[in-house]
């Protein structure tokens, strides 16, 4: 019984774990449009997020490079085409994780199926 149970957790688990990363890839897609109207709207002004619910005016020029985040608080500068690179990369990784999730869940799914089934026999 308690092997039920903790195959149990790890399902659940592994459902939340799946819910995050399905939610990340939604924001990304998102993100990635709000890219491509950005790239569309050049020299006009926009309002920009700069933290804890504040916004300001900006003039953008469209020839403005973005500063991405590329891992352990290292910023580098980034045109359109490579912003949009990094995204689709990120993309492709999370996509990649959703996949073994799923198969790490159909994995605990079919060994709790047995567990049940031999609980029912005993």
């Amino acid at each position: 019984m308690q092997m039920l149970g903790a195959l149990n957790a790890q399902h659940e688990a592994l459902q939340e774990q799946s819910r995050i990363v399905e939610q990340q890839i939604i924001e990304l897609k998102q993100f990635n449009e709000e890219i491509d109207v950005l790239e569309k709207q050049k020299n006009r002004e926009i309002i920009v997020s700069i933290g804890k619910s504040v916004f300001a005016p900006m003039q953008f020029s469209g020839k403005d490079n973005f500063f991405v985040n590329v891992g352990a608080g290292y910023f580098v500068r980034k045109n359109f085409g490579e912003t949009k690179e990094v995204i689709n990369e990120q993309l492709k990784k999370l996509s990649e994780l959703k996949v073994y999730l799923s198969s790490e869940m159909d994995s605990l799914s079919s060994q709790l199926e047995s567990a049940f089934r031999q609980i029912q026999n005993s």
